[in-house]
């Protein structure tokens, strides 16, 4: 099954977060895989990665995986830092 396309607001602070939750378990629905797109992203609280550490443990429960796409350098390090490693997808690199 395709991982479910999902994706962060530009600003993905507290109150962009509460509401993206129910929306985003109701989207997964009959699916354990998401893909979480960050291309847009400007700011990131931790409220935002509550959400994907929550998701990520529900999903993974029954078998399921989050995967954190597209992040600037930044949010990449900021994840890295957070010790978050495992949600962020490597970096494609093109010959």
């Amino acid at each position: 099954m395709m991982p479910r396309q999902l994706t962060f607001p530009a600003k993905a602070h507290m109150v962009a977060v509460a509401s993206l939750r129910q929306e985003w378990l109701t989207q997964m629905e009959n699916n354990t895989h998401a893909q979480i797109s960050c291309a847009g992203v400007e700011v990131m609280t931790a409220a935002a990665a509550q959400l994907v550490v929550s998701l990520a443990k529900g999903l993974s429960a029954v078998g399921g995986s989050v995967v954190l796409t597209q992040l600037s350098p930044a949010l990449r390090e900021d994840f890295l830092l957070l010790g978050l490693t495992e949600f962020l997808q490597e970096p494609q690199h093109h010959a």
